[in-house]
């Protein structure tokens, strides 16, 4: 069985990225809810704007810091 790596993502608004995967789907994630669920300084820093927007796309995963 093929896996399914993520091809690509951009900003749409807010914490929400459109990503676009190996099997031609493409999808939005709002990332919000996940980073102010957990109470911990290795996620409270992607709240920032800034920070968050520094992802990168490394070996077909979303990569932050």
């Amino acid at each position: 069985m093929k896996s399914v790596t993520i091809l690509s993502a951009e900003s749409v608004v807010g914490h929400r990225l459109r990503i676009s995967f190996s099997d031609g789907k493409i999808t939005e994630v709002d990332f919000k809810p996940f980073l102010e669920r957990f109470d911990h300084p290795d996620y409270e820093r992607y709240l920032n704007m800034d920070e968050f927007l520094k992802y990168r796309i490394v070996d077909g995963n979303i990569n932050w810091g």
